[in-house]
């Protein structure tokens, strides 16, 4: 009989000799699959030399477990996109949390003077889409907005014209600053805006793009631009506008009238 290799005796029973489990007195060889490594757990220590024997069984399929053993690559890779997927839910919610709030902001910020303007306009004898065409315009609906050249409140009244309104209705001296307040600044705005509308109703069938141009560049060059056929043609006097900035106020106006009347209702 020959002599086979033992090794460390690991389970009392059985000790490894190269690619069996061998019987301690040589009597009996059995294959790996005969006990089991998992077992081997609770009396192999966690140390070194159990990781030698470890990568020894991962050579016949019976990797033993080490408590402390590093996390696999794929573990991490898991876990890392895990991480990866949940922030991308938090920042999806934080998106819809801030579009829900500015929905609600833009909501009230359009709606907040729907009364003040339907109240102005009906004592103007204008239309309320097109004075809120005109606000939207002019500040977005900002009651404290201010424009460059001196213009003041919802409808950017300029303090001269504000001036002439008080004197027209016998109010003395008129304070700029009232402008901000939403049914004084409507009130003259939409007294400068009829004015400019009646100016015009006898001389073309559309005298809404020549008023806001009046109203936004004054009267002598909506004048200036009404020359020839386009007094009377809305089409060619838009296209006789030589300030760009006129131009482009005439037709977002125009635009946003229509989208207000289409929906019927401020």
């Amino acid at each position: 009989s020959h002599m086979k290799p033992k090794a460390l005796d690991c389970c009392g029973n059985h000790s490894f000799c190269g690619m069996r489990w061998c019987d301690p007195h040589g009597e009996s060889c059995n294959s790996c699959s005969s006990p089991e490594p998992s077992a081997l757990l609770e009396l192999v220590p966690q140390s070194s030399s159990c990781r030698v024997l470890n990568k020894a069984l991962a050579v016949i399929g019976c990797e033993l477990p080490i408590a402390n053993q590093t996390p696999h690559r794929h573990t991490r890779a898991v876990a890392g996109e895990s991480k990866f997927r949940g922030l991308i839910v938090s920042a999806g919610v934080m998106l819809a949390l801030l579009a829900a709030a500015w929905f609600i902001y833009d909501y009230w910020r359009d709606h907040r003077f729907d009364e003040e303007i339907a109240r102005a306009a009906q004592q103007h004898g204008l239309s309320p889409f097109l004075v809120k065409a005109v606000v939207w315009r002019e500040s977005r609906f900002n009651p404290a907005a201010r424009g460059r050249k001196g213009e003041v409140g919802l409808m950017q009244v300029m303090p001269d014209t504000a001036a002439e309104w008080a004197r027209l209705h016998g109010r003395g001296a008129f304070d700029p600053e009232t402008l901000t307040f939403p049914p004084v600044g409507l009130d003259i705005g939409c007294w400068c805006l009829r004015r400019a509308l009646d100016r015009w109703s006898g001389s073309t069938p559309d005298p809404v793009p020549f008023a806001l141009a009046e109203y936004n560049a004054g009267r002598s060059n909506a004048l200036r631009w009404a020359n020839g056929p386009a007094a009377r043609d809305p089409d060619r006097f838009r296209a006789s506008i030589t300030y760009p900035g006129t131009r482009q106020y005439v037709r977002t106006i125009e635009e946003r009238y229509e989208r207000y009347k289409s929906r019927g209702r401020l």
